[in-house]
């Protein structure tokens, strides 16, 4: 097997680099063969893992390392799919620990991605901070961090972040409607509590808002118009 002759010659990196692009290439001439793609990323993945043995300070390979992961988890069975998550986890998060000084953004974004499709926003939140710190006007960046704390019930951030997004792209429709439930559920939450009576001022309001969105996308009209100050 390949494997043999990687260990001969260490360090491995070139034979896992090119593993990668015939997977990538198989993968998009014959979108059928999910089991001979995956099994051809594995080995991709683990002639990486075997080079960064010899040469561990090398973040790009490693980089490359949890990206192959993340490849193949749409190409596995159900049998591999538990094992293939928590390899593109580990390598993932692994890379980011040994390196802190770099930046992962495609790990990261990877990562983002997978934890909130598992249902771990906090993870997921995490990262997201992290990314917004080097784009802190990304818009896909803050909807995804919104919804995280909205699940996480830290409303009051996950309100302001779509406030933000809000006055940035006032062509947000998701950013519109988040920000509704947001509001809404606070509203009902009070109404329970005995706060206020009934919840119909701030819901009058939050229609006013997401007509205001619609209205913009059909028209293009500027966002000068909206009022996002709920």
């Amino acid at each position: 097997r390949q494997h043999v002759v990687i260990v001969l010659h260490a360090p491995g990196v070139e034979t896992g680099q090119r593993l990668h692009v015939e997977a990538v290439a198989l993968k998009t001439k014959e979108p059928t063969k999910k089991a001979e793609t995956f099994a051809m990323l594995d080995d991709a993945a683990e002639m990486l893992n075997f080079h960064l043995k010899f040469s561990p300070e090398n973040p790009e390979i490693a980089d490359e390392e949890a990206l192959i992961y993340h490849e193949m988890i749409p190409l596995a069975t159900p049998k591999e799919i538990n094992e293939t998550l928590g390899k593109a986890i580990n390598a993932g998060e692994m890379t980011i620990v040994n390196f802190p000084q770099q930046p992962h953004e495609q790990v990261r974004r990877k990562l983002v991605d997978l934890y909130m499709a598992i249902t771990r926003f906090g993870e997921a939140s995490s990262h997201l901070e992290s990314l917004l710190k080097a784009h802190p006007k990304d818009q896909e960046l803050l909807m995804k961090r919104a919804r995280c704390l909205a699940v996480l019930t830290e409303n009051k951030k996950a309100a302001d972040l779509l406030r933000e997004t809000i006055k940035a792209d006032p062509h947000q429709i998701d950013a519109y409607v988040l920000l509704a439930a947001i509001l809404r559920d606070r509203e009902l939450d009070a109404t329970l509590l005995g706060v206020v009576d009934e919840p119909r001022p701030h819901l009058s309001k939050l229609a006013e808002v997401v007509g205001d969105a619609l209205r913009l996308v059909a028209t293009d009209e500027r966002s000068d118009d909206v009022d996002v100050e709920l």
